[in-house]
Formats: C-alpha cells, sequence, structure tokens
C-alpha cells in the first residue's frame, strides 16, 4: 500500500468512527429514582471555567490573532467579570430534592472523573456514562451522583476565517446530568446553552455595560435554567437553547 492509499483509507476509517459515535440525547430528570424509596444523592460541580472571550470559526493562527487584536479592551473586560451564582446551583438543587425526601450530600472534593476506568458494560447510543462511576458509591456513600459541568462561559463572536459574522454574545454552555451509581445509568440528561447579546449597541469600551449586563443576565438564566430542569417533565431539545438567541456550541 503507498502512502497515498494509505492516508486515503485512514481518513475514510476516522470519517466512518467519528460518524459512529452517537451523542447522548437528553433525558428528562427521574424525580421517581428520587421519591420511590429511601435515597442518597451526591452532587458534585467540576472546577468552573475561566470568564473568558471565544472567537469560533477564526480557525487559523493568523485569524485568531486577529480577532483576539481586534477585541482586546473587551477580552480585559470580560476576564474581570465574576460568574456570580453558579457556584450555588448545588445548593439549590440540594434544596429541591431534600424536599422531595431525599438525603442530599455536597461533594467538595475533586473527583476527577476522566480519570475514571471506562465502563466495561457501555454500549454506543445507550444511556449509560462512558466512566465507570461504581467505585465512588462507597467513597461518596450515595446512591446518585449528580454532576454539574460548565465548558465555557463569558462572550463568543462568531467568525469566518478574518471576518466576524455576528454580533457578540453573552453565553454559558454545560450540562448537568445524574449518574445511578449501581449501573452507571443516566437517570438525567440535560445539556445547557444560554446566549443573549447586548441590549442596544455592545461596542462601548472600556467597560462594555451592554455585553456586561447581558452576561450577569445569562448567568441568572443559566442557573434558574439547571435548577428548574430537576422538576421538569420533559427534557429539553436535543440542540435547543436555553434563551431564544443562539450562536454554534464552541469547540
Amino acid at each position: 500500500m503507498n502512502r497515498t492509499t494509505f492516508l486515503t483509507a485512514t481518513f475514510f476509517a476516522l470519517t466512518l468512527s467519528a460518524c459512529a459515535s452517537v451523542p447522548q440525547q437528553p433525558i428528562a430528570f427521574n424525580m421517581q429514582a428520587v421519591t420511590s424509596g429511601p435515597s442518597r444523592i451526591a452532587i458534585y460541580m467540576d472546577e468552573l471555567p475561566p470568564t473568558d472571550t471565544d472567537f469560533p470559526g477564526a480557525a487559523c493562527l493568523l485569524c485568531i490573532a486577529v480577532a483576539r487584536g481586534a477585541h482586546s479592551d473587551l477580552s480585559t473586560q470580560v476576564q474581570s467579570l465574576q460568574p456570580e451564582g453558579l457556584d450555588a446551583i448545588p445548593m439549590r438543587m440540594a434544596e429541591v430534592l431534600r424536599a422531595k425526601g431525599a438525603h442530599v450530600t455536597l461533594v467538595t472534593d475533586r473527583l476527577k472523573i476522566d480519570e475514571l476506568e471506562n465502563n466495561p458494560t457501555k454500549e454506543d447510543g445507550a444511556p449509560v456514562h462512558a466512566k465507570d462511576f461504581r467505585p465512588l458509591a462507597k467513597r461518596l456513600d450515595a446512591d446518585k451522583l449528580i454532576v454539574l459541568s460548565f465548558f465555557r462561559q463569558g462572550v463568543i463572536r462568531s467568525y469566518s476565517s478574518y471576518v466576524p459574522t455576528d454580533a457578540p454574545k453573552a453565553y454559558v454552555t454545560g450540562v448537568g446530568y445524574m449518574v445511578d451509581l449501581r449501573t452507571n445509568s443516566y437517570d438525567w440528561y440535560s445539556p445547557l446553552e444560554v446566549y443573549k447579546p447586548a441590549d442596544g449597541a455592545w461596542n462601548e469600551p472600556p467597560t462594555f455595560p451592554g455585553l456586561t449586563n447581558a452576561y450577569y443576565q445569562v448567568l441568572v438564566e443559566a442557573s434558574d435554567t439547571m435548577v428548574s430542569r430537576l422538576t421538569q417533565n420533559a427534557a429539553p431539545a436535543a440542540g435547543a437553547l436555553a434563551s431564544q438567541s443562539s450562536a454554534p456550541q464552541p469547540k
């Protein structure tokens, strides 16, 4: 096999592998798992990502440099903002679940979920986590574990190479899920995407009040949305946003 044939075969193999991977679909919170009997639930939130600007679509190194250079004042302002309220979500969830009769503990130690062993029974498309959570049952003294993970938060602006394609938006993306620590199955899986543009003009340095206000509104909406999903009867549609504004999912 010559080099060209090898590279072509490798490309198609990787493409088929990527296509075969089925993303986890949203699952409404299973309150029956809490109310049907004594339940010990642990709630854990990953370390929050830094507040920053993001420019998806500025794909090359020079494109990224141009985008960041054009928004240096905005980046300075965004990086000074604090993700107020997100760290209170675990306690708010605990209050909701305790009212339903669950025994709830908040996990303060770092769990390092990525370092867990792979789930030996994971099948592509099955509603189970790819990692094996069973060793955590004894460590956490819990039957189920709620995990809150925020991917990115701050301000996002889409680009096509060197050219912006829309106005900046405040945003928060993440996911909340509950895993049965005996079976690794999901009792809840809820992606979260909240985007909000500035009311009025956005380009008002140095403090960018429109985008700054939008950012804090996004934090409130993201927090309230995640907590409220514990009592909703239906899961959000796959790919649906928590707000009326939309933007591409950052990579």
